[in-house]
């Protein structure tokens, strides 16, 4: 990390200003190597240098959030993303990420409000936020909006299903006390997506 604050320290003394994209590589940087709290001076930085955070910053933080065992990680990481005004709608990655931070850490409040978001924007573009999406469903007991994420992404737009999303389809389904309904849907897939240990 020594090193990280020498380039940096050797960029501003050069005249040169750090823009979003460094501060998010330092940032990313210093989380992979397992420091958070330095992750976080970094954004107190970037606050102070008008530098504003953008999706990748919430992203990277959200991340962080989601296996951190700190309850204070998973409130800064979302107080960032209330301060930062982004629709994450916009942006899969970072809707990805706050659709599984969410859910993995039962923040139904906000996984429902986000929910609400996505529903106002365009269908999703991809078979894993399909994946993910029912999965927060089942997580809130929307059982039949699951059915219409499956239904739209199989015969609507004709995507492929993951086994990640089958096995998703299928826990929402059990999760939810319908049983039989899930032992249909494996049976119906289980040729064209391999069934797997969790399945």
């Amino acid at each position: 990390m020594a090193v990280v604050k020498e380039l940096t320290n050797e960029i501003e003394s050069s005249g040169r200003k750090l823009n979003e994209v460094t501060y998010n590589l330092l940032i990313n940087t210093v989380v992979s190597a397992g420091n958070v709290e330095s992750a976080w001076n970094w954004i107190d930085q970037m606050h102070k240098n008008g530098v504003p955070v953008d999706h990748c910053t919430c992203s990277i933080m959200m991340k962080v959030a989601k296996y951190s065992k700190n309850p204070t990680d998973v409130k800064r990481a979302i107080a960032l993303l209330d301060s930062c005004h982004i629709d994450i709608c916009k942006d899969e990655v970072l809707l990805n990420t706050v659709l599984d931070c969410c859910t993995r850490l039962r923040e139904t409040r906000r996984l429902q409000y986000v929910l609400e978001q996505v529903e106002t924007n365009r269908p999703p573009s991809s078979v894993p936020t399909y994946s993910l999406l029912i999965k927060a469903y089942g997580f809130l007991k929307r059982i039949e909006r699951c059915w219409e994420l499956w239904e739209e992404m199989t015969q609507k737009r004709h995507f492929e299903p993951s086994e990640i999303t089958l096995g998703c389809m299928i826990d929402a389904l059990v999760s939810n006390g319908k049983v039989d309904e899930s032992v249909q849907l494996f049976n119906s897939w289980k040729s064209r997506v391999g069934p797997t240990t969790v399945m």
